[in-house]
């Protein structure tokens, strides 16, 4: 088992390298989210890919990307992106 709610390192797997998570193992992400929302309390949000524009606001309104870095929208840089979501409080 991937997630094993014993072990509190075992969100690594998905998180080694940042917040922004970029996998092809489908049944990785599936089975590491819910997880992380059922037992450390995370929130899960979901992104429609309607349009660039409107995927570039509905990520800047989640991670309230004026408050954090003083411009209206995300810019569509991963860097920036790996930036804005580090601030999300993870807990335990």
């Amino acid at each position: 088992m991937i997630c094993d709610p014993s072990n509190l390192e075992t969100d690594f797997l998905l998180f080694r390298d940042g917040p922004v998570v970029v996998t092809s193992e489908r049944s990785l992400w599936t089975q590491s989210t819910q997880w992380l929302v059922a037992s450390r309390n995370f929130e899960h949000h979901r992104w429609q890919l309607a349009s660039e524009p409107s995927f570039y606001d509905e990520v800047s309104k989640t991670l309230n990307w004026k408050e954090q870095f003083g411009y209206e929208r995300w810019n569509g840089k991963l860097d920036a992106l790996n930036d804005g979501a580090s601030s999300c409080q993870f807990t335990d």
